[in-house]
């Protein structure tokens, strides 16, 4: 999960984010950005209204209509969807929440394929 914005947004830093509109995921998908902009200790609680929250889907579209400065993307999803539209990587900045502190566990499953076909696989087989 990162925050990802045009270069020209000019942002290097939470800090930086002051004024600015950010679209963030909800149910959940919150969290990270509320806990990186905590991270220096920008207010997240409504007590100083630091910047603009908009509810994002799960598309890139306010940042395309220019609704926001920057959006929340996953590495998966989000972020190649905007290299789809035309952006190239030189063009955006991404904000990695983990690498301000903000770690998140996913909820992924990986497994080996030949792991899952083989029928004496042990607990694999309870997946089929």
């Amino acid at each position: 999960m990162r925050l990802t914005c045009p270069k020209e947004t000019g942002g290097e830093c939470p800090e930086d984010f002051p004024g600015r509109s950010l679209g963030v995921r909800s149910f959940g998908e919150e969290y990270p950005l509320l806990s990186w902009m905590a991270y220096p200790g920008m207010p997240t609680d409504g007590s100083h209204v630091a910047m603009t929250l908009l509810k994002q889907g799960f598309n890139v579209a306010p940042l395309l209509q220019e609704k926001a400065d920057c959006i929340s993307t996953m590495t998966c999803d989000e972020y190649w969807q905007l290299l789809d539209t035309g952006s190239a990587p030189e063009e955006l900045i991404s904000f990695k929440y983990d690498y301000w502190g903000v770690a998140r566990v996913d909820d992924w499953l990986c497994l080996l394929e030949e792991k899952l076909a083989d029928p004496a696989g042990g607990d694999a087989g309870a997946l089929r």
